[in-house]
């Protein structure tokens, strides 16, 4: 069994930016004979940082500037709970 899950998490807000990470989560699981064995991870795969007057400014997980209609493009799932102004 494997389960993915991208997520939108809470907005942090630190000396007037709002940095809101999206991250994605893992979770394994198998059965070997008796046992149940089961693997989760946590990894960030974006970094939204918002700044009053200017554009939404995106990051992947290595620093570099990414698109924010490129990662809405491939998770459209969270399109909803992003509210940039």
């Amino acid at each position: 069994m494997e389960k993915k899950k991208v997520s939108v998490e809470e907005p942090v807000k630190v000396a007037g930016l709002t940095v809101i990470p999206i991250t994605r989560t893992l979770v394994c699981g198998w059965q070997d004979h008796r046992r149940l064995s089961f693997l989760g991870l946590k990894r960030p795969l974006y970094v939204l940082v918002l700044r009053p007057a200017t554009a939404v400014k995106a990051f992947d997980s290595e620093g570099k500037e990414v698109p924010l209609e490129l990662i809405l493009s491939c998770y459209p799932e969270i399109k909803d709970r992003i509210q940039v102004e």
